[in-house]
């Protein structure tokens, strides 16, 4: 067997091999026989074996190293896993009581809210009740004084359409509110998946 014999079924043997590292051990037996020279092919083909056992030794080698680099990286990634536990475990002092302060800023706050609404809500019920029953005295001081009727009147109307006013800004606020809350919830529910 010649050398273009030889590197030709040692191409076969090595075509299964990345591009780059294909390339890379065909330049080295090319070189290797270059250097021996014409009068040593046969020397040196007897030195690498058949095709078959260069090729298998040379995957050998290969799968070698890679199995070293996958090692290596286990190591390192087993090293940076115990860091970060470490620095959980320094950092927990610190953080739960800063988690625990935010969930009840949190909380707090959305406890004013409610409880902004349910005042909110209760000046609005007694605006209407307060003005239904002014709108009722001013009916009923009708036959004694009409300015007296047409003031009482009036103030019972004017709260009683202050109170519905102020309820219906009151519904949009609350509806207002209850999106802001779903969005910040989901935004934070995104954030403990990621």
């Amino acid at each position: 067997m010649n050398k273009e014999a030889y590197l030709n079924q040692l191409e076969k043997y090595l075509k299964r091999l990345p591009r780059e590292e294909f390339e890379q051990a065909m330049d080295y037996f090319r070189e290797h026989f270059e250097d021996a020279g014409e009068a040593h092919e046969a020397a040196v083909i007897e030195e690498l074996g058949s095709p078959r056992e260069a090729a298998a030794e040379l995957l050998g080698n290969l799968l070698a190293k890679q199995t070293e680099q996958k090692g290596k990286q286990n190591q390192i990634f087993q090293g940076k896993s115990i860091k970060l536990t470490v620095l959980a475990l320094l950092a927990a002092p610190i953080g739960i009581p800063l988690f625990a302060a935010g969930i009840l800023t949190l909380l707090s706050g959305i406890l004013a809210g409610i409880c902004v609404l349910a005042g909110a809500a209760c000046a609005v019920a007694g605006g209407v009740l307060i003005g239904g029953k002014l709108l009722i005295r001013g009916i009923l001081a009708a036959p004694y004084s009409i300015s007296g009727f047409l003031f009482i009147t009036g103030s019972g109307i004017l709260l009683f359409g202050l109170a519905i006013l102020v309820g219906v800004g009151l519904w949009k606020l609350s509806r207002l509110m209850e999106r802001g809350l779903m969005a910040l919830v989901k935004k934070i529910l995104r954030k403990g998946k990621a």
